[in-house]
């Protein structure tokens, strides 16, 4: 679900989207353009300049139109920049998923919209069983819950107490600590863990891209969720397609036998 603009960019992505054999609910704005992103590279520093357009805009209207299909799904996936599209659509689907009990997964996306929308993420949180992102945008999280900066233990013990409170099982957080680790804190059975994985390592010269790297790993890790395996092992799984992603200059990924 969200918008594209009447343009290239978006037909190529509608035309993605069904090569691919997902049911898209897009919305087309004839007067804004597809939501375009710059990235500016400076040896290792990197910097990117979104310019949203229409992904800014999902009118209610639509979102009521499509509420059927919202009703039908099992499982539910968004990322932070759905809070600027439409907040009140976004946590009407979260707050039905959760009376159904049914799992939504949200990843931070980035720290900007943590700390420009935290008080509107807050307000998802108790509906949400799975939280993907980075430890900066889990520090931010937590600095809103706080109110002062945290360690990261604290944080992920912080924004777990405000978790999934409408539905206690299963909930976990997933943060990646850039090229060092990925930390998994986890509450089940009303008991909190928190465990470390190791990434594994890169020669600089092999990597090609990291855009979209967190988006792979979440990936990975949803699809292997969804296919029955256990938290740990999907999220070797999303290391795994990460690792081969950022090694790849076209974005390919290599078949995974998930039996």
């Amino acid at each position: 679900m969200g918008s594209i603009g009447n343009d290239r960019y978006g037909k190529k992505l509608k035309e993605k989207i069904k090569k691919d054999g997902i049911l898209d609910c897009l919305y087309t704005h004839q007067n804004l353009h597809t939501g375009v992103c710059a990235v500016l590279l400076n040896e290792d520093n990197r910097c990117l300049v979104p310019n949203l357009g229409a992904a800014c805009v999902y009118p209610d209207s639509l979102a009521n139109a499509q509420w059927n299909m919202v009703e039908r799904t099992e499982r539910y996936y968004s990322t932070s920049y759905f809070l600027e599209t439409n907040y009140r659509a976004l946590k009407r689907a979260a707050d039905y998923a959760a009376s159904k009990g049914r799992p939504v997964y949200f990843n931070l996306g980035a720290q900007k919209w943590v700390t420009r929308y935290a008080e509107e993420l807050l307000s998802i949180l108790p509906s949400v069983r799975g939280i993907i992102g980075n430890t900066e945008e889990v520090l931010e999280l937590s600095k809103h819950i706080a109110g002062e900066e945290t360690d990261i233990e604290t944080a992920l013990q912080l924004i777990s107490a405000k978790q999934c409170s409408k539905q206690k099982q299963g909930q976990f957080i997933i943060a990646t600590n850039s090229s060092k680790s990925t930390i998994i804190a986890e509450l089940r059975n009303k008991k909190f863990t928190i465990a470390e994985l190791p990434t594994q390592k890169i020669p600089k010269e092999q990597i090609k891209t990291t855009n979209g790297a967190g988006d792979t790993l979440a990936g990975g890790l949803l699809g292997g969720l969804i296919t029955g395996l256990d938290l740990t092992q999907s999220l070797k799984l999303g290391q795994q397609l990460a690792f081969h992603y950022i090694q790849s200059s076209d974005g390919s990924l290599p078949a995974v036998d998930l039996k």
